[in-house]
């Protein structure tokens, strides 16, 4: 059956599957024509490593703040869309006050009323297309592809017209394209009518409880290291040796892994068990983490991008699905928005705690072995959390069960993946304890 969205404007109607995927296309291009170069534009208008690097806790404390609250009132007045559209213009005023602004007072403002709009996007958006998907059985998992592909070409783009433009580009690109959402908004899928009120009904208990615990400390855990991956990864892979080009290659190769895996991620979870694929991802990304501590070369490095594309394609959209289906169909977007929160609260806390172990150390490598071993105690809490939910059924626990019946059904082999991930953790230390010693 087809979908279409109730409004129409000069370019005819548009289906609203292809306006969730255009729509994730046209932000994750702008982010990366931004965000690709926004250190290198902000070093150019005079600003400090110090204060670029304030950025980062402002970006993660309004993702925990201000994201679930713009989620929760967009649930509570059912007006998504109108909050997007106001959040796309806010956002879009903000970027180009910062391109005529030097860095004093009104660009920090600026900077902060950013983000505080940008937080609204990615929840909300989120759960209309779970919404989207659950109500008609749409592939979640395509629908999301178009993001990653889109930030990789903005990335690329960018690049190499910013040669002949300046650097003050990419503001306006990513102005211009903000302004370009709202129209595409107009097609989105739009959140059925409701007559009782929400605002009290997603409450801390519903979220966090003795059946959850599980599931948030996998998260924590999991997505604190994945998160924190592309902040820390430019300062991991120049330092040893590589340029912007070589780190420009591997964010596209990244994100071009990222959109493959999200195309297939409904086929692969048909034919194979997905908590043995979710768990089989995270030893992956924690063996990546010791590889780039151990072995500094252009091939960890883009073995690295490549398990953090498979990580944030698979492990990030099963926890979106699983938050859709604890909120509810009424509160997906609440509840996206506190996992997104939490999400932030994770990559803020490894990011802080790996600033701390470089300036104890003064090893920016040793970032590498904490995320590794945070990893793997994530694989041990998604392994115990998917062991839990097999021998207590009677209990509807939040598992990583797919959205879609699988077509066989096969268990995991729990002892084996444990007993490999010591194994794998003690032959790295004893490598590194016999590199040492040489």
């Amino acid at each position: 059956m087809t979908h279409f969205a109730p409004h129409r404007w000069i370019l005819g109607p548009m289906q609203e599957g292809k306006a969730i995927g255009r729509f994730g296309f046209l932000t994750y291009f702008g982010h990366g024509v931004y965000d690709s170069m926004l250190v290198l534009f902000l070093l150019e208008q005079g600003w400090s490593k110090a204060e670029i690097a304030l950025l980062i806790p402002i970006s993660a404390l309004t993702g925990i703040v201000i994201g679930p609250a713009w989620s929760m009132l967009a649930d509570a007045v059912n007006k998504h869309k109108l909050i997007l559209t106001i959040s796309m213009i806010g956002t879009a005023t903000c970027i180009l006050v910062q391109s005529f602004s030097p860095p004093h007072a009104l660009f920090w403002t600026a900077t902060v009323l950013m983000y505080i709009f940008a937080a609204s996007v990615s929840p909300i958006t989120t759960g209309l297309t779970a919404s989207y998907s659950a109500r008609t059985g749409g592939n979640y998992g395509k629908l999301k592809s178009y993001g990653p592909i889109g930030y990789g070409i903005g990335a690329l783009l960018i690049g190499v017209v910013s040669q002949f433009t300046g650097l003050i580009i990419i503001c306006y690109t990513f102005a211009l394209i903000l302004i370009g959402c709202v129209f595409v908004l107009r097609w989105f899928p739009t959140e059925a009518k409701r007559d009782d009120p929400v605002w009290t009904k997603l409450t801390v208990h519903t979220l966090f409880n003795r059946k959850t615990i599980g599931f948030w400390i996998t998260v924590l855990l999991v997505t604190g290291p994945l998160q924190s991956f592309l902040s820390i990864f430019g300062l991991l892979y120049t330092s040893a040796g590589g340029n912007a080009a070589d780190i420009g290659y591997a964010t596209m190769f990244g994100y071009f892994i990222e959109w493959i895996t999200l195309r297939y991620r409904q086929q692969l979870f048909k034919k194979f068990n997905q908590n043995m694929i979710t768990c089989s991802v995270v030893l992956v990304l924690g063996v990546s983490w010791f590889a780039i501590y151990l072995f500094q070369s252009t091939v960890t490095f883009w073995f690295a991008f490549a398990g953090h594309g498979v990580g944030i394609a698979l492990l990030i959209s099963t926890f979106d699905l699983q938050m859709s289906k604890i909120g509810g169909e009424k509160l997906t977007s609440s509840s996206i928005g506190v996992l997104y929160s939490m999400i932030s609260v994770a990559m803020f806390a490894c990011t802080a705690l790996s600033s701390f172990a470089i300036k104890l150390t003064g090893d920016d490598y040793i970032t590498a072995l904490l995320f590794g071993i945070i990893t793997i105690g994530g694989l041990f809490a998604m392994v115990r959390m998917y062991v839990k939910t097999k021998t207590n059924t009677s209990e509807k626990s939040p598992t990583l069960e797919p959205e879609l019946p699988m077509q066989t059904k096969r268990t995991v082999n729990k002892p084996a993946l444990l007993v490999g991930a010591v194994v794998m953790v003690g032959l790295l230390v004893i490598v590194k304890t016999k590199n040492t010693l040489r």
